[in-house]
């Protein structure tokens, strides 16, 4: 198992949000992170030197492929955050209570 000092490069999709752009922020400042990788679907911006932004629509499997032969020739990635999400679309709305939870309605979003 890895140790907090054996991760120094990390890809973090859905950079661009609350929770995304926290890990960016907070492992770039980490020492022994050396990269880090942040993929967003919107243009997004960091200041450290470390983070290397990039495009990924994780609907679009050429957008993925695209994404991971970006960073192919690079060291290979020690940890992979997924911080992408999803509120609402045509059919899921926000729940407002547990009635509101049913495992239909969340099939396509873990499929």
């Amino acid at each position: 198992m890895k140790t907090s000092k054996d991760i120094s490069n990390v890809a973090i999709i859905g950079a661009s949000g609350a929770l995304g752009s926290a890990f960016v922020n907070q492992l770039a400042a980490y020492k022994h992170v050396n990269k880090v990788y942040a993929f967003c679907r919107s243009e997004c911006a960091f200041l450290s030197d470390k983070v290397l932004t990039g495009y990924i629509d994780t609907e679009d499997e050429q957008s993925i492929l695209e994404a991971v032969r970006s960073i192919a020739n690079d060291a290979p990635l020690d940890l992979i955050i997924d911080a992408t999400g999803m509120l609402h679309d045509d059919e899921l709305r926000p729940e407002k209570s547990l009635r509101d939870l049913a495992a239909d309605k969340y099939i396509g979003v873990f499929m």
